[in-house]
């Protein structure tokens, strides 16, 4: 839900806003109206496949209301219009916790994060997910910089647990 609260501030277009508004109505209903508001995103997403507001916005949705292999088809989707984004950690996440752990799939991941001007917690999670030897000493340079100790709390569970806490039975 958070995705929700932080992109409900800044409208970039109007189908970006259609999307928040879409979302703020979701928290609001029954689990008939969230059918229902999953539908009418649907549209929204169909009509605007290469807005990733809106797509982000939809696949968390549908990760909240547990639809996990729509959610993933979503962003297969959207990735394969236009390559590895900021949404491609989300997807080889959901695959995981499906069971389809896709080694590929997160190296696209890794790859985005390095290239963004703050890789932080996503080059961890990454790293983490993969079991790679370099999470120790990335993990260490992370606190380093940003003081923020807390992160050592997200990754002190196993594989498995980490990532059904993000994504619940």
């Amino acid at each position: 839900m958070a995705v929700f609260s932080a992109i409900a501030g800044t409208y970039i277009d109007s189908s970006t806003r259609q999307a928040s508004e879409l979302a703020k109505n979701y928290v609001l209903e029954d689990e008939q109206g969230k059918v229902r508001v999953l539908d009418e995103m649907a549209v929204v997403v169909k009509n605007n496949p290469d807005n990733i507001n809106v797509v982000r916005i939809y696949t968390s949705m549908l990760t909240s209301h547990r639809d996990y292999k729509k959610a993933i088809n979503a962003l297969s989707q959207f990735s394969h219009r236009r390559g590895a984004s900021e949404l491609t950690l989300q997807e080889c996440m959901l695959k995981d916790r499906l069971g389809d752990y896709e080694p590929a799939c997160y190296k696209s991941a890794q790859s985005v994060a390095k290239r963004s001007a703050h890789p932080g917690v996503d080059l961890l999670t990454i790293l983490y997910l993969t079991g790679s030897k370099d999470f120790d000493k990335e993990k260490s340079r992370y606190i380093s910089i940003t003081g923020d100790r807390q992160v050592e709390d997200y990754y002190d569970m196993d594989k498995d647990a980490f990532l059904k806490k993000l994504f619940p039975d």
